[in-house]
């Protein structure tokens, strides 16, 4: 088992590894003079199970020890990190403006989608 590529906003998100980095890169060909696809990387802190999730504006990453971080979609830059109880190996879904996590109990966690922080959820 292995996180999945996700696509949204003209990117492609890739993790790699336990707490490995975080990719966006436009898919398409590049362009004259340019050497690079890469649009932002987050060097570390990437899902060894969970794929990545885009839901609105904004792209979750959550590791199997219940770290949850939301990051801007297009820059990478970071809006939160919360820390989720139990385990997780399952991956994030999103519908009707809402990120679903289910851990590893079977606890699914409901938040609504965006840049706001949660709960108890550190910057």
């Amino acid at each position: 088992m292995a996180p999945s590529p996700v696509f949204g906003h003209d990117l492609v998100f890739a993790t790699s590894g336990k707490n490995g980095p975080t990719l966006a890169v436009r898919p398409e060909p590049l362009e004259r003079g340019k050497t690079d696809r890469l649009t932002w990387k987050q060097p570390r802190g990437g899902p060894y199970y969970p794929s990545p999730l885009v839901a609105g504006d904004c792209l979750y990453v959550l590791l199997e020890t219940g770290l949850l971080a939301c990051r801007d979609a297009r820059t990478g830059k970071l809006h939160y990190r919360e820390r989720l109880a139990d385990k997780f190996t399952a991956s994030p879904v999103a519908g009707d403006g809402k990120v679903y996590l289910i851990n590893e109990a079977g606890v699914t966690t409901v938040l609504r989608s965006g840049a706001q922080v949660r709960g108890t959820g550190v910057q």
